[in-house]
């Protein structure tokens, strides 16, 4: 004979184990549900728990989730509501919309990532094997449906396989390769690092290891400075490696302040050649950042070339005094004659046509030109050699 039921205690074992699903579910990402200070006054049920309307979750989304046939709480997918990014599959609210991840961003379905190319793979939007895109990195693409990447872009420089760097040349899409084939004005940018690859030439920096962009390790042979990830530079070595803290000189490729001398490396510095004379970087490929030149009164200059003015004296960037060697009115604390030797400034109107002056009343014409001339002297480090040079002459 059955025994009895007890539909009392029935009742609240199915009621213990209703709660205790709901909250068991997914209690990672129940975590991470709690409201934000901005979100305090929302109420409703997290992510996992069991509901029949909008209403009740604290997203505002109650869906059929994967093979579950109750409804259940979701985040909301891209472009729909949010108040805080919690709300979102792909973590990302803007203006009280949900965004869309990018290559490598979170998601919790393939509706949370940009593009058709990706799928979402353990909680991140991957490139999906299965849906290639046709065109790689590096290759000329009209629109970024066209690229891994998700970006079709004007690139100033392209990689090859190794990593390269050289002028993006192929072809317009649909144009083939035999001439008059044009290069293409946009092409595919590179991956980001976690990328699926096929080539060191398909990773923004990094290198591709076993089919993904990975960071450099020390040692790694390196062709461009963008392989070397974090600190660590190519330089002129071909590996990357992380110089030891204030051991490179002014000029020298860096990866942290720390590592130059003077305690300042920086971006878009001017390149300066073995006479003194400035150049802008003109160059169509990667311009790494560089230890900054030294002002006056800073030490562990070598040359002139090191100081943004002055000389080198002493290992001391200083103004040339009258006697010292110098080759631009720059060096001098007053002028640089055409000896190439520091003098006192030249008396009103004593100076000739086409000689060093620092100011039109040192001209007998009354003009020291400021667009500058060229003029010989001889080298500091070299008085037997001479060089042409730029500076203020009399005109």
């Amino acid at each position: 004979m059955l025994p009895t039921l007890n539909f009392t205690k029935v009742a609240l074992l199915l009621l213990a184990s209703t709660t205790l699903h709901a909250v068991s579910a997914h209690p990672s990402i129940l975590e991470t549900d709690t409201p934000s200070p901005l979100a305090i006054r929302a109420t409703g049920k997290y992510v996992g728990a069991t509901c029949t309307s909008d209403a009740e979750c604290y997203s505002k989304n109650c869906v059929l989730y994967g093979s579950l046939r109750q409804k259940t709480c979701r985040r909301q997918p891209s472009g729909g509501p949010c108040f805080e990014a919690n709300n979102c599959g792909s973590r990302s609210c803007v203006q009280g919309r949900c965004q869309s991840s990018d290559l490598n961003g979170p998601c919790d379905t393939v509706s949370d990532c940009i593009g058709t190319s990706l799928l979402c793979d353990a909680g991140a939007c991957k490139v999906n094997p299965n849906v290639g895109p046709t065109s790689a990195p590096n290759q000329a693409c009209r629109t970024g449906s066209d690229c891994a990447s998700e970006r079709c872009e004007a690139l100033t420089y392209c990689l090859d396989p190794t990593g390269k760097e050289g002028p993006c040349s192929s072809c317009f899409p649909g144009t083939g390769f035999d001439p008059p084939c044009e290069p293409a004005p946009l092409h595919c940018t590179r991956l980001p690092l976690g990328a699926s690859c096929a080539n060191n030439g398909d990773c923004a920096e990094g290198f591709c290891r076993s089919g993904t962009c990975a960071v450099s390790q020390s040692g790694d042979a390196c062709v461009s400075e963008a392989q070397c990830t974090g600190t660590s530079i190519c330089g002129t070595r071909g590996t990357c490696h992380t110089p030891a803290k204030r051991t490179l000189y002014t000029q020298d490729i860096c990866g942290a302040d720390s590592q130059c001398k003077n305690g300042r490396c920086r971006t878009g510095l001017n390149f300066t050649d073995v006479y003194d004379q400035s150049f802008q970087y003109t160059g169509q490929y990667t311009y790494p950042p560089r230890c900054d030149y030294l002002s006056l009164g800073e030490s562990n200059c070598r040359t002139y070339s090191d100081c943004t003015s002055g000389i080198c004296k002493n290992a001391v960037c200083v103004l040339g005094a009258d006697g010292d060697r110098c080759l631009f009115n720059q060096h001098c604390a007053n002028l640089c004659g055409a000896d190439g030797i520091c003098q006192p400034l030249p008396a009103q109107g004593s100076v000739a046509l086409k000689q060093p002056c620092t100011a039109d009343n040192q001209c007998a014409s009354g003009r020291c030109d400021g667009d500058y001339g060229f003029i010989a002297r001889p080298l500091p480090y070299d008085p037997s050699k001479t060089q042409y040079v730029m500076d203020k002459l009399c005109s």
